[in-house]
């Protein structure tokens, strides 16, 4: 995953990452195969969608949470085209001011 790649850069911005995962049809023992296969932890499990509905209805969004727990921004993204990690690098210092 890419964005596990520059996750260095997400840790000097003290930006923690995680990836609720809604695919997965083979409940637990999926998601820990994707978590290996795909190096990103820590991965939440997300079935039947229930919760990922109330946020990301149609799309693949990226939230970014403050401290205090609200919602700062949100980057629109599709199953197809989800915003990398320079875009939400770019969008972290713009909201964070790193």
């Amino acid at each position: 995953m890419r964005l596990q790649k520059q996750k260095a850069e997400f840790d000097q911005m003290d930006i923690q990452m995680l990836c609720v995962f809604r695919e997965e049809k083979k409940g637990p023992e999926g998601a820990q195969k994707a978590t290996k296969k795909s190096g990103f932890s820590p991965i939440l499990l997300d079935t039947p969608t229930n919760l990922t509905k109330a946020y990301s209805q149609k799309g693949f969004s990226t939230y970014l949470i403050g401290k205090d727990g609200k919602i700062k921004a949100i980057i629109s993204g599709s199953k197809i085209k989800r915003p990398n990690a320079e875009v939400i690098i770019e969008k972290a210092k713009e909201v964070f001011n790193n």
